[in-house]
This record gives structure tokens, C-alpha cells and sequence, in this order.
């Protein structure tokens, strides 16, 4: 490449260690779903996204984070659906969610699934909430059932992204 010009550098990640540690996470990930030579316009708006808003917010949390590897699931294509019912469609504000379908089902459509967790309102709207807000909004936020969330998405990692992304997943949650 000759006579590229930088013109925006994240500044503010470069001089905190835990900004630092997390953007050097993020992008590996966005490294290892593109490939080579892919073309991918949203992941790529994911990124810069991600970067500006890491470098402007004053620190982050749990809430930064999760909201972070959502929204990147999202961009790919692998989130979980949370609006609708994932068999008749209807909109949900409660319901069973179920890893292995990708998402929640309404109280009718969930009795054919064993492995359900039942995510109420409140649960449920900080999902969504995580998935589409700014992060400055997110790091806000005081999860009062962290555990049970975290534990959702390990499962919910586990199964579309495999092992290895749950085990650094659990390494840099801890850091924060």
C-alpha cells in the first residue's frame, strides 16, 4: 500500500491496558470470521463502530463487554433471535429460550423443547437492549443477575462458536 493516510487513530485504547486488552480481543475475532480477501461491509461498520466507541467511553465493564461479542454475533449472522417466536413468529416479551434453536420461543411453542430457560421481561429486554444500544449506555447498566446472563451466553457461545471462543470469553470477562 503507498500514500494511505491514517485518518483516525484510537488514542484512548492505546493508553489503557484493559481498552487495550479488549479491542486486541475483538479484532482477533473479526480477523478469524473474515478470512482472506472476504468482502464484509457490515462487519467492517461493526469495527469502526466498535473501535470509536471503546475509545470514547471512560472504562469498561461486564455490560461493555457482552453487549461487544453480541453485537458481533449479530453483525455475522449468529445471534440469537429475540423478538419473535422462533416457530409462530409472534412477538415476545417473555418467553424459553433455547440454545440449540437459536433463540426464544413463545410459552405455547415451547413445550416440545426440554432444554429451555425461561428468560422473564426484564432478562429479556436487557438482551435486546445490549444488542442495540451505544456502549456508553450499556456500561450503565447494574445487572443484577449477571451469573444467570453470563451463563446463557457461555452456553449459547459454546454451541455456535465452539469451545475456544468460550474459553477466552470466560479469561477476559474475568478481567473485568
Amino acid at each position: 500500500m503507498r500514500g494511505a493516510k491514517l485518518l483516525w487513530k484510537p488514542l484512548n485504547v492505546t493508553h489503557d491496558y484493559k481498552k487495550f486488552m479488549f479491542m486486541e480481543y475483538i479484532l482477533d475475532k473479526v480477523e478469524k470470521y473474515i478470512g482472506e480477501n472476504m468482502n464484509f461491509p457490515s462487519l467492517y461498520h461493526y469495527t469502526l463502530n466498535f473501535l470509536r466507541e471503546i475509545n470514547s467511553i471512560s472504562d469498561i465493564n461486564k455490560s461493555v463487554v457482552t453487549s461487544s461479542l453480541l453485537k458481533l454475533l449479530k453483525t455475522v449472522g449468529l445471534g440469537p433471535e429475540l423478538e419473535h417466536c422462533i416457530r409462530c413468529r409472534k412477538r415476545i416479551y417473555e418467553g424459553y429460550f433455547v440454545v440449540s434453536e437459536g433463540g426464544i420461543f413463545c410459552s405455547n411453542c415451547s413445550l416440545e423443547n426440554e432444554n429451555k430457560i425461561k428468560l422473564d421481561n426484564k432478562t429479556l429486554s436487557l438482551l435486546k437492549f445490549l444488542i442495540k444500544e451505544k456502549y456508553n449506555y450499556c456500561k450503565n447498566l447494574k445487572i443484577n443477575n449477571f451469573d444467570f446472563l453470563e451463563n446463557l451466553i457461555k452456553q449459547f457461545f459454546s454451541f455456535y462458536i465452539g469451545e475456544n471462543f468460550l474459553k477466552n470469553f470466560q479469561k477476559l470477562i474475568k478481567e473485568f
